[in-house]
């Protein structure tokens, strides 16, 4: 399953749901906006996610700059 899917099935998900098997997320190389189109965030899903959340990003990754990320990470707590 792709981060930005996981994201969206989390947001989704109670907290009784499947007796807290899903403690947390783990998103590699989450796709936050499209290649050179930084304006434009695919961050609405994130905002809803009440379990921990672990971004693994590399340098060179072209759909998640990090400082975004990190603006982005700031407002999820």
């Amino acid at each position: 399953m792709g981060s930005r899917a996981a994201a969206s099935v989390m947001c989704h998900t109670e907290p009784d749901d499947a007796d807290d098997f899903v403690r947390g997320l783990i998103c590699i190389s989450y796709p936050l906006h499209h290649p050179k189109q930084q304006h434009k965030l695919r961050d609405e899903d994130l905002f809803r996610i009440k379990d921990p959340v672990l971004f693994v990003s590399g340098s060179a990754d072209e759909m998640c700059e990090k400082n975004l990320l990190e603006k982005v990470a700031q407002k999820m707590q």
